[in-house]
């Protein structure tokens, strides 16, 4: 993903003043502020060399929106003598209260409730917080429900619903209006089951959970599912945390490689290379979609006749028996140190090395020019083959359906 805008500061040094704003578009815009402080400017015009400029972060613009917001709220900025801001900005939208999310959690778990017909309960609308159900688990619970002759109190099971949601003319208002936010699969075992007749639910009123945004009760709902229990807890999957994801970006701006977003995705005690998958796997279905609002598509080379075209038209067309050619992926971090490792256990006097290097995702390619990692490995693999007076190409490959050049050489 691309960033949109970024937020930026200026300090005067003498004085020790700040001046905090955001600008959507590139850093290498001609851009310098959007003060309308009469003093700031003066001061820029006159003593500009006094002034430190410092980009703070890139992302989304509703991101960096909510980031000056939360900057210059923290200090109330537009009271602040230290402050040139004459506002405190305007989030993009509503800030994501962790804090509450876990506060109402751990209330929820510390809470007693009743037996309850999971007949009746089960007219209850759920709020999907996982992907997708699991019948699997379901099944499972069924068969424990069944083996303890009923007894889901013995299992612990539970339903917890969010009461007062929806007013009486909603279609799904169910019996009471409530809004399940746990305990889905536990109450639909239970109705299926044969000896099942109730589940405990706990019922959270109005006053705890007012105001909460539907992401808030969601990232509720999953932190529910950590509970333990005799019957093991449907565990929240990969793209469980993909979903939730994409609903932190879209409702609260939260940027999906920022360390708010990895932040929030830990309080589920998941390792770190599961977060990382989960925020990838997000970041291409937002990428997809957003390709697919202007009508791009990212050109899949490992499959079907662009795999074929590039096996049978383009890697040809650099081999002449002198040349060693390799397609690889900037979706690795390694894939070029093992090109490299390939051309020397090839053992055949090559006079040039050519590297087609393949795009899964648009993101991949950004990465690849422009993140340190790819680019010292890069240099790396670039300095072996210039020692060695091997001549060395690096192809990339067109990422965009769209797009009118079909190879890009590096």
């Amino acid at each position: 993903m691309k960033y949109q805008a970024y937020l930026y500061r200026y300090t005067h040094v003498p004085s020790g003043r700040v001046y905090i704003g955001i600008h959507k578009g590139l850093i290498t815009d001609s851009y310098n502020h959007s003060s309308t402080c009469e003093e700031f400017n003066d001061l820029l015009r006159t003593e500009f060399h006094n002034f430190k400029y410092e980009v703070l972060k890139t992302g989304s613009l509703g991101a960096m929106l909510n980031e000056e917001h939360k900057m210059l709220k923290a200090v109330n900025a537009k009271s602040n003598p230290d402050y040139f801001n004459k506002s405190n900005g305007s989030p993009a939208s509503k800030t994501f209260d962790e804090l509450r999310c876990l506060k109402l959690a751990d209330k929820i778990k510390s809470m007693s409730g009743e037996q309850e017909l999971a007949t009746e309960v089960i007219k209850t609308q759920f709020l999907q917080v996982r992907e997708a159900d699991d019948f699997t688990h379901a099944q499972d619970i069924r068969c424990a429900i069944d083996e303890e002759h009923g007894n889901t109190a013995k299992l612990n099971l539970q339903a917890v619903l969010i009461e007062e949601y929806y007013e009486e003319d909603d279609d799904v208002y169910g019996v009471d209006g409530s809004l399940g936010i746990g305990g889905n699969h536990s109450t639909k075992a239970t109705v299926s089951s044969k000896h099942g007749k109730t589940i405990e639910v706990i019922r959270v009123p109005l006053k705890d959970w007012d105001g909460m945004t539907d992401a808030e009760l969601g990232y509720v709902g999953m932190l529910l599912n950590s509970q333990e229990s005799k019957v093991k807890p449907k565990v929240n999957e990969t793209d469980d945390f993909s979903k939730l994801v994409q609903t932190l970006f879209h409702e609260h701006n939260i940027d999906p490689d920022s360390d708010e977003m990895r932040e929030k995705l830990s309080n589920f005690n998941i390792p770190a290379r599961k977060i990382t998958s989960a925020i990838n796997r997000a970041k291409r279905a937002i990428e997809r979609k957003e390709l697919q609002s202007n009508g791009q598509k990212v050109i899949e080379w490992q499959y079907g006749a662009q795999k074929k075209r590039l096996y049978d038209v383009i890697v040809p067309s650099y081999q002449d028996g002198e040349t060693y050619v390799e397609v690889i992926t900037s979706g690795s971090y390694g894939s070029l140190l093992t090109f490299m490792s390939n051309f020397v256990d090839s053992e055949k006097d090559y006079k040039k090395a050519v590297a087609i290097v393949r795009h899964p995702r648009l993101w991949n390619n950004d990465d690849w020019l422009n993140n340190t990692k790819f680019i010292n490995a890069r240099k790396a693999v670039e300095f072996f083959f210039e020692s060695a007076g091997i001549e060395y190409q690096e192809v990339g490959l067109q990422v965009l359906q769209d797009q009118k050049a079909q190879i890009v050489v590096a």
